[in-house]
Formats: structure tokens, C-alpha cells, sequence
């Protein structure tokens, strides 16, 4: 299979601005609908949750295994800090892995699965250069996972952690291999309609990291390869665009 065809990254961006919409508008009517303070307390009680989690990796284990939603998804954004501060990052993949080996939940199977990859995806931010090649392995191997919820989890958290901004554009980067993982994602989509949300998460994924490295004027093959699979439309498009224009 070529490159993404140009009606399929068309398709997948509208995706990404629908579910953001969408998103903002339950925001908006949970607001008109609810007290704003007892909203604001909420998110407040939330991020501290977080915080309150201690060193302990089978703490954090468990409590990602059997986290309420609204906690899971605020460790998508903020990664259990206290945890990672006590802790050479690049080192916690390796050990939250040793840990669920030891443990046993009755259900969210598949959390425990994704969240040594998660904190791989959280790490990389945190990692010198030359230390980074274990953790794109292992993110890339969950993104090949066949497993359609250790995926979507792994792709969310490779969203919020790539997400640019001015610390993370010192460090954050991913491998061929990662980024070619994920355009198969969008590429499977084609045939697969029911990968369509995971191709939109691993788009959004490809054009934060595409953003960070045009930041750091990086012209390397890594930004080649997300231009010409993913930004750049195909031969045959740019035949059709340059048709309709003469006609």
C-alpha cells in the first residue's frame, strides 16, 4: 500500500476536529447544566488524586488498573508525578512491568498491558537522546498490538505526551519504526472502518510530533517520512487536483 491517499487524511482530520467539537460541546452543556464551582472542585479533587499517589509502582499499578474514568484520563495528562520524580523515567517502564507481573486484577486487563508503554510514552520527554531507542521499541510494539483497547490507550498518551511545547521540544523525538507504526494504524483505517478512531489518534500523534520537530528546524528523514506518508498528497491526487484545475 502507497502513501495515505489525500480523501483519507481529509476524512481523518475532520475526525480530529469532530471529536474536539464534540468534546467542547458536553464540556458546555455539563457547565450550563451543573454549578461551575462544584465543576471547578471536581477537577481539582481529580489532579490531586493524582499527586497523592506515592513511589510505590504497584500502587500506581493498581490504581491505573481500576482508576474511575475522570482519574484514568487526568493520568493521560499528568502522569502520576510524584511516581516519575522519584524515579530515572527511562527506568519505569522496565519496573511498572515487573510489577503487574506480580499482580492481579478482575478486570482492566488490558490497562495493566498498555501502562508500561504509557510511562514509556511519558518518559521520552524526560530522557536524554541517547537513551530513547528502548522506549520507542516498546511503544511501538503496543501500537502493533492487536488488542484494540492497549492501542487506543498507548495512542492517547502518545497524543498528550508529544503534545508540543517548549520542554518537550528539548527532548521529545520518536524512531522511524514508531512513527512507520503509526501510519500503518491510518493505512490499516482504509480497509478497517472500525480503526477509524484509532487512525485519528495516531494522526494527531504524527502532527504533534511533526510540529516539535519543525520547532527544531529538523529535516531529518523522520520529518520526510510524515511528510511524504502523511501530509503530502499522492501522485495520482496531485494529477486529479492539477486536471480539475485546467478543466
Amino acid at each position: 500500500m502507497g502513501e495515505v491517499n489525500f480523501s483519507r487524511r481529509a476524512f481523518l482530520l475532520g475526525s480530529v476536529v469532530l471529536t474536539a467539537t464534540a468534546a467542547a460541546t458536553w464540556c458546555k452543556r455539563k457547565a450550563d447544566s451543573a454549578n461551575a464551582q462544584e465543576l471547578g472542585e471536581e477537577a481539582f479533587k481529580t489532579l490531586v488524586g493524582l499527586h497523592r499517589f506515592s513511589g510505590d509502582a504497584k500502587e500506581v499499578a493498581l490504581g491505573f488498573a481500576n482508576a474511575p474514568t475522570a482519574l484514568l484520563l487526568s493520568s493521560y495528562e499528568v502522569f502520576f508525578p510524584r511516581f516519575m520524580a522519584a524515579r530515572v523515567p527511562w527506568n519505569v517502564p522496565m519496573e511498572l512491568e515487573s510489577t503487574i507481573a506480580e499482580i492481579h486484577v478482575d478486570k482492566n486487563q488490558h490497562r495493566l498491558a498498555a501502562l508500561p508503554s504509557v510511562a514509556a510514552a511519558h518518559a521520552i520527554s524526560l530522557t536524554p537522546a541517547s537513551k530513547q531507542e528502548p522506549l520507542w521499541d516498546r511503544i511501538a510494539d503496543s501500537i502493533k498490538n492487536g488488542n484494540r483497547e492497549i492501542r487506543e490507550i498507548v495512542l492517547q498518551n502518545l497524543i498528550t505526551s508529544s503534545l508540543p511545547s517548549p520542554d518537550r521540544q528539548q527532548r521529545w523525538s520518536a524512531s522511524g519504526r514508531l512513527l512507520s507504526c503509526a501510519i500503518d494504524v491510518i493505512k490499516q483505517s482504509e480497509q478497517a472502518p472500525q480503526l477509524i478512531s484509532p487512525a485519528s489518534m495516531a494522526l494527531t500523534f504524527l502532527l504533534n510530533t511533526r510540529a516539535t520537530l519543525a520547532s527544531k528546524a529538523d529535516t531529518s528523514a523522520r520529518a520526510g517520512l510524515i511528510d511524504k506518508q502523511v501530509l503530502e498528497p499522492d501522485t495520482a491526487d496531485r494529477n486529479a487536483f492539477t486536471v480539475a484545475d485546467r478543466s
